[in-house]
């Protein structure tokens, strides 16, 4: 009233009216939000102060937030082993083809052509193996996931979702688990990760093939040949 020449009836010197709060469903909303806000040209927004409080989200999400942590070097582990199994194999794979390799070499076949033969074999595998991952993986998980909610929540349990504040402090209980099954998770599996993870599989093939490849395409034929 004051900033516009108004007649201040009633004067408020409590700053907690001039307080306005948001709810947001995630916190990736925040900012367009406050774009959102700032947009609107019948408000003088000089005159106000944006802050974010998620304090009680931080503490509600906590445990899952840990939990996506350890999935994520858990993921880690078994993938560094897969990529160590795939070179042993590929090495494996690569010395049974010796007499081949020394038949083709002996006959004049250039090492580049049979280097670039065994890379368009192992490619080949690899894109038809992540092509069948990519359409068995979406099945697979819900399959997974559903017999794990059979197993984890109460098809007759009568205790609901519960969530505790104790007076005077900041720290959140939370208690129970729902006594029926909920709406799975979506999860997608843009593009871009699905071209990384290919790239990735790809390059390692690869590189599987060319240090495998290595020792015997760096011996003459019949060193090759003569190998027990």
């Amino acid at each position: 009233q004051i900033q516009n020449g108004y007649t201040v009836f009633a004067p408020i010197t409590d700053d907690i009216v001039c307080l306005m709060t948001i709810f947001v469903e995630d916190p990736s909303y925040l900012d367009s939000v406050k774009e959102k806000l700032l947009a609107i040209d019948s408000i003088d927004w000089k005159y106000y102060e944006f802050g974010v409080y998620d304090k009680d989200y931080q503490t509600a999400a906590a445990p899952l937030l840990s939990m996506m942590k350890i999935s994520n070097l858990l993921a880690v582990i078994p993938a560094v082993g897969v990529l160590m199994i795939l070179y042993l194999i590929l090495s494996i794979w690569m010395r049974s083809r010796g007499s081949e390799i020394g038949i083709l070499s002996s006959i004049g076949v250039k090492k580049k052509t049979l280097r670039r033969q065994f890379l368009i074999e192992c490619c080949s595998i690899t894109a038809a193996a992540f092509a069948a991952a990519l359409l068995l993986s979406g099945p697979v998980t819900k399959l997974v996931g559903n017999g794990l909610q059979t197993l984890i929540y109460s098809a007759d349990g009568t205790e609901k979702f519960e969530v505790e504040i104790e007076t005077g402090t900041d720290d959140m209980l939370i208690n129970m688990m729902p006594p029926s099954k909920e709406e799975a998770l979506p999860y997608t599996v843009t593009i871009e990760e699905a071209g990384f993870v290919l790239l990735l599989l790809t390059g390692t093939a690869a590189a599987a093939v060319l240090a495998s490849s290595a020792e015997l395409l760096g011996q003459k034929p019949r060193e090759i040949l003569g190998r027990k």
